[in-house]
């Protein structure tokens, strides 16, 4: 089953695009708005809204929006998550720093596949990928319940 990276999102150094990752103590390294990090603008629609999703720019994220457009399958987990999955081949053997994803945030679990749009806070995790985040449009998303499809395309610049 394919999954958005609505979760749309955002990478730590292994991909050699640092913009998001965790020091040594765990905590979280978050992007500015004023980094020279390179980005893939997306759009998502679903039942009940749209969102806008910038994605970092590397290697994993340009397979993921050569797909494009493209449906995906969430499920809203009830905890302030919205969880889908990726192609189990994309992530395998990739080495991560691990993040602790803020509101908006989209991140892949790179042991289970999961990918996960984090409309609250989540925990870090040294398993988690920063993929991208949600620029707008994560109240329509945070509303959505059950199972619901993310329909993705790209945005020309």
């Amino acid at each position: 089953m394919a999954i958005l990276c609505l979760t749309a999102g955002c990478f730590p150094n292994f991909m050699g695009n640092s913009s998001k990752g965790a020091d040594k103590t765990g905590s979280p390294q978050h992007y500015s708005s004023d980094s020279k990090r390179t980005v893939k603008t997306v759009k998502a629609a679903f039942q009940g809204g749209e969102a806008v999703i910038e994605l970092n720019d590397n290697a994993l994220v340009e397979g993921l929006v050569a797909s494009m457009p493209i449906t995906l399958q969430f499920h809203d987990r009830g905890d302030g998550t919205k969880v889908g999955y990726f192609p189990a081949d994309l992530f395998k053997g990739k080495q991560v720093e691990g993040t602790k994803p803020e509101a908006g945030d989209i991140v892949v679990n790179v042991r289970t596949g999961e990918a996960v749009v984090y409309c609250r806070e989540g925990a870090f995790s040294p398993d988690l990928l920063f993929m991208g985040r949600v620029v707008s449009g994560i109240q329509d998303l945070e509303t959505a319940q059950g199972d619901f499809e993310i329909y993705l395309w790209k945005i020309k610049k």
